[in-house]
């Protein structure tokens, strides 16, 4: 069979197996971030198995955007269809808005500076503080296994979830990270300073010690194929478990593989057996 005739029958059976299983239940809400000015309250989504039952739970975060107009255009996203995915498959999925997204109260503090000058562990830490925050409130849900947290992040978020990886937080117990990175604004397949992200991320991976799932496209603008496998050496080169996938071409651009129906059919088996085997 070939190989567009493949993915379109693997498409089919995703959406068929969608349409069979219970509606997950959407809920919106609220969650503090406390920080040494204040606390500021980010808006959030969740979308949840439509029972009672206590479950594994994602964290799902989001990528990066601008200018400051757009980014407050919508009060909250759903990360539509991967957190539907998430959720047929048995975890309660929360989508936080950092701050200076949406409904999210404070101003963007993951900025990692001038391209000549990037700074990827600030950004990555410091969109963690905003993931860590809703990692906490996602714990302590009555229909969550507090022992059975993944972190899951696109592009930015990515970054921020190796960030927040790094703190060893409570409850984690692996890490997806999709298309992830920081400052990629020439869209060449490289990021400002490649030296820095290469030391930022074995900087993180020192104190990271769950597994991580890394998925990337061999047509992603922002992190291409000559870069992605050094973006892994070097986590592994610190100490962290990696498994990469780099996978194949992506509509125009790669880097929208894990937000698009399209692409479904090209990470989520990776996805799927990852999450089998690190979630106990």
């Amino acid at each position: 069979m070939r190989a567009d005739r493949i993915l379109a029958a693997t498409l089919a059976a995703l959406l068929a197996g969608a349409a069979a299983a219970a509606e997950p239940i959407v809920e919106e809400t609220t969650i503090p971030l406390a920080m040494p000015d204040q606390t500021y309250m980010l808006a959030a989504t969740v979308i949840r198995p439509a029972d009672a039952a206590r479950h594994p739970a994602i964290v799902l975060n989001h990528g990066a955007w601008g200018p400051a107009a757009r980014r407050r255009e919508q009060a909250r996203i759903r990360m539509d269809p991967e957190s539907t995915w998430f959720a047929e498959r048995g975890y309660v999925v929360v989508v936080p808005m950092r701050r200076g997204y949406g409904a999210s109260e404070g101003e963007v503090a993951e900025t990692s500076g001038p391209c000549d000058d990037a700074n990827y562990v600030r950004s990555g830490l410091s969109s963690a503080d905003d993931i860590l925050a809703a990692l906490a409130w996602t714990r302590a849900r009555a229909d969550v296994d507090p022992a059975r947290i993944v972190l899951v992040g696109y592009s930015a978020g990515g970054w921020g979830t190796l960030g927040a990886a790094s703190r060893a937080p409570a409850g984690v117990v692996a890490v997806i990270n999709a298309s992830g990175g920081r400052g990629a604004f020439k869209q060449d397949g490289w990021p400002c300073r490649p030296d820095r992200m290469l030391e930022a991320a074995e900087t993180f991976a020192r104190t990271t010690k769950v597994p991580t799932l890394w998925l990337y496209a061999e047509n992603d603008a922002l992190f291409g194929p000559d870069f992605t496998p050094k973006l892994v050496a070097a986590w592994r080169a610190g100490g962290g478990k990696a498994e990469f996938h780099l996978l194949p071409p992506v509509m125009a651009d790669g880097h929208g593989l894990f937000t698009s129906v399209e692409g479904l059919p090209y990470w989520t088996p990776f996805a799927a057996d990852f999450l089998q085997r690190t979630v106990r």
